[in-house]
């Protein structure tokens, strides 16, 4: 089955069922609030957010959960370390959530923070 293509985040977001749609618009607030600056898109039929060119985050509902989607396979290995991941499931590239739970600021902090290797000053 092929991937529907999406204009934007919103596109995106229209046709997904609840829970799922309002927990992942509750994550991409987070994301503004915490990264006034950020520019989303759509990568690989995803949300994804960059910052200055640089891709860290994207966001993606599957039949089960909800994923959150680092760009990198080294963030999660080390939120893990730091005992952040308790209670997911995750594999390097993804964060799994169930559909009816958002991501807490908290953990989009440290999410964002090691991806783009810098601290957000203001949460």
């Amino acid at each position: 089955m092929a991937t529907p293509k999406h204009a934007d985040i919103d596109a995106y977001l229209a046709v997904q069922p609840e829970p799922a749609r309002q927990t992942l618009q509750q994550v991409r607030d987070h994301v503004h609030c915490l990264v006034p600056a950020v520019t989303e898109y759509i990568s690989y039929g995803c949300p994804a957010f960059a910052l200055g060119g640089v891709r860290f985050g994207g966001l993606n509902r599957l039949t089960r959960h909800n994923s959150s989607l680092p760009h990198s396979g080294e963030v999660l290995p080390v939120l893990a370390e730091e005992g952040l991941l308790e209670g997911f499931t995750w594999a390097p590239g993804a964060l799994h959530f169930p559909h009816d739970q958002p991501l807490s600021a908290d953990l989009l902090v440290r999410l964002i923070e090691t991806r783009l290797g810098w601290v957000l000053s203001e949460r």
